[in-house]
């Protein structure tokens, strides 16, 4: 009874540590999907401001050509141009960053599946111990039931 006791007290303890690395990769997937939606929202973001950028550029270049801005136009347009890259790097910057988080954050998650699949190979091994375990006992049973009976029957027979 006490090898059974032992085999039910680390059952339950690997059960304990597979949830826990069950939470902890649960934890670890939505925190790369997070990061994976901020990534292709600042994508999006910096394409869209480029685009917006290329239009004003282009609209600037005609009116510039066409000689249709003053001196401090001219001057209002380079300070946006100036405005414009320093923003651009600034979420150059962020996207960066951002993606290196996310970088580890992938790193991280595959660390906790590989723990959380060793917690599960770990808990099918200790399951199929408990099962030999059972079966080992009642072929014990069994054959104690076997003996007695034919104990009784070799009794009962003389």
């Amino acid at each position: 009874m006490k090898e059974h006791q032992r085999l039910e007290k680390l059952m339950a303890l690997r059960q304990q540590r597979l949830r826990r690395a069950e939470n902890a990769l649960a934890e670890q997937q939505q925190r790369c999907r997070r990061d994976a939606e901020q990534l292709a929202a600042m994508t999006e973001q910096l394409a869209s401001q480029r685009q917006d950028f290329d239009r004003h550029e282009q609209a600037w270049f005609e009116a510039t050509a066409n000689d249709q801005l003053s001196a401090p136009q001219i001057d209002d347009v380079r300070q946006a141009m100036d405005d414009h890259y320093r923003a651009q790097a600034a979420l150059h910057a962020q996207h960066n960053q951002l993606n290196q988080q996310y970088q580890l954050h992938l790193s991280e998650r595959d660390k906790r599946s590989i723990e959380w699949a060793r917690c599960v190979r770990s808990q099918r091994a200790l399951e199929m111990l408990q099962d030999r375990h059972r079966d080992t006992q009642q072929r014990r049973l069994e054959l104690h039931a076997e003996l007695e009976t034919e104990d009784a029957t070799s009794r009962g027979g003389r």
